[in-house]
């Protein structure tokens, strides 16, 4: 699997997102809880991101169309 910058840029923009849920709700959580569960989420949406944004640009770049189930 190829890392592309679409995909850094993307695994990013959900990063800052779940950040900023928490900043915006003004969450007073416990610390410990909050690096796990933040931990979790990176170790779940980072590597989708990068697989579902690489397999987007190897499908445009192949030129095939969308697949149907």
């Amino acid at each position: 699997m190829q890392i592309t910058t679409l995909g850094i840029i993307q695994a990013l923009k959900n990063i800052g997102l779940f950040l900023s849920t928490y900043l915006i709700a003004d969450i007073q959580a416990n610390p410990e809880k909050f690096i796990f569960a933040f931990v979790i989420y990176v170790c779940i949406s980072v590597p989708s991101d990068l697989f579902l944004i690489n397999k987007a640009h190897e499908n445009a770049k192949n030129g095939q169309k969308e697949e149907t189930t």
